[in-house]
Parts: structure tokens; sequence; C-alpha cells
């Protein structure tokens, strides 16, 4: 059996080229989510590549501040209450260094609250925990694509 290389098999289809280049993959947008629980971290990572993303997790925020020295990041996702040092204080890091980034703080407890803490702050995003997928990929979208 012949193996034809991949501009063989392009031609073989008939595709223009510039048709061909047009359907390569754009560069993925870098989602760093941190959460002390490792199956929230599992989780996201999962369904942010479902997405079409590039995550990265830090289990707190001193990591967190170390992806993000190394690392091009395009959005932050971040657990508001943290043992250590909290959401909110990453939110206040990111903002003094990094204001372009946007923040989305999330959280399972006291929603009312915590939503109007987020805002005080100046958090880009909030979502409560559970929060659907669809939540998820709309609070995303309205931060980071173009």
């Amino acid at each position: 059996m012949k193996v034809r290389s991949h501009s063989a098999a392009l031609s073989a289809l008939d595709l223009p080229q510039k048709r061909a280049r047009a359907q390569e993959p754009t560069p993925r947008r870098h989602i760093l989510v941190v959460d002390d629980e490792d199956y929230i971290l599992v989780l996201m990572e999962e369904v942010l590549r479902i997405l079409g993303y590039q995550p990265l997790t830090a289990a707190n925020v001193k990591q967190a501040l170390q992806i993000l020295a190394l690392q091009p990041i395009d959005l932050i996702i971040t657990d508001m209450e943290m043992p250590g040092m909290s959401g909110i204080h990453l939110l206040q890091q990111v903002k003094e260094t990094h204001p372009s980034i946007p923040v989305v703080l999330i959280t399972g407890y006291g929603l009312e609250r915590a939503a109007r803490i987020a805002e005080e702050c100046g958090a880009d995003g909030f979502l409560g925990k559970p929060f659907h997928i669809e939540e998820l990929r709309f609070c995303i979208s309205r931060l980071i694509e173009d």
C-alpha cells in the first residue's frame, strides 16, 4: 500500500490552497484555572479542552502567580475561597500587574454576597457553583473571543 503525503492528499481532494490554509486551527487561548479542589481542576481542564481552549491549572494563588510570570494567559478562572491567599487576592494582584487579563471568580458559598464582592473588587465575571457548561462558555466568549 502506498502512503501519500499531506499535500498529495489535499491535491487529490482538489481543494484550493487558500481554502486549506483557512481551515488550519487558530491558536488556542490559554485559560488558567485556580482551585484548591483537585476534582474541580480535572473537570475544568477537560471541559475547557473540549471547548477548544488550552487550560492550565494551579492549586493555589502562589502556583497561579508563578504560571502567570512564565506563560501568556488570556483568562483566569479562580475560586474565591481557598486556604492561604484567596481568589480575591489573586484578582487584586492580576489587576495590578496584568490589568488586561480578565478574571472570573467562582464559588459555591453565599452566592449573592459573593457576586456583590466580585463586582466590588473588579472581577470581569462571576459564576456560582454548580454552573452549566453553557454558562461557562458564554462567560468565556464574552470576555476573550473576538
